[in-house]
């Protein structure tokens, strides 16, 4: 047996125990979850941050695997940071939430990129994510549970459906 038939049958016995991502898979530092309504309207959002040391930190969970960011935006796979998936940022002077040229074109890729992977989809679930997508406004983001914590962070949006 050679050297990587003897890692892909450790990776496999690790991921049949939950001990390892599947395969295009990896553990990320998530801190919220953006709950969407089968029309793809943000009901709620969950703070995911372990607070047990008292400052509050990202858990780790298991995500679509992360892009390579080389300077062009590139989008993750149903997660992401702010600036992508909400289009907005912190402000470094105001610490409030910010939308500049690049984060539109970071969400602007954002959605772009799913609209094409997704347009085909027959799930209900999906079709939530791209009614989210493709009418989020960021001038809705204050409304949001959590706003102030959210800025700059990962977040994956997830529906009632799932």
């Amino acid at each position: 047996m050679s050297v990587l038939q003897s890692l892909a049958r450790l990776h496999e016995r690790l991921a049949s125990n939950e001990e390892a991502p599947s395969f295009g898979f990896s553990k990320e530092n998530i801190s919220f979850i953006i709950s969407l309504s089968d029309l793809g309207e943000p009901v709620d959002v969950q703070d995911l941050r372990d607070t047990s040391s008292g400052r509050p930190a990202p858990r780790r969970v298991v995500v679509p695997r992360p892009v390579k960011r080389t300077g062009q935006p590139a989008p993750n796979f149903l997660w992401d940071k702010t600036a992508f998936a909400l289009g907005l940022k912190r402000d470094a002077d105001t610490n409030q939430p910010f939308r500049d040229e690049r984060a539109r074109h970071e969400h602007a890729a954002f959605r772009e990129f799913h609209n094409r992977l997704l347009a085909d989809v027959d799930d209900h679930a999906i079709q939530a994510f791209l009614r989210f997508v493709n009418h989020w406004r960021p001038e809705e983001y204050e409304c949001l549970r959590h706003a102030e914590d959210m800025l700059d962070t990962h977040v994956v949006n997830t529906t009632n459906l799932l």
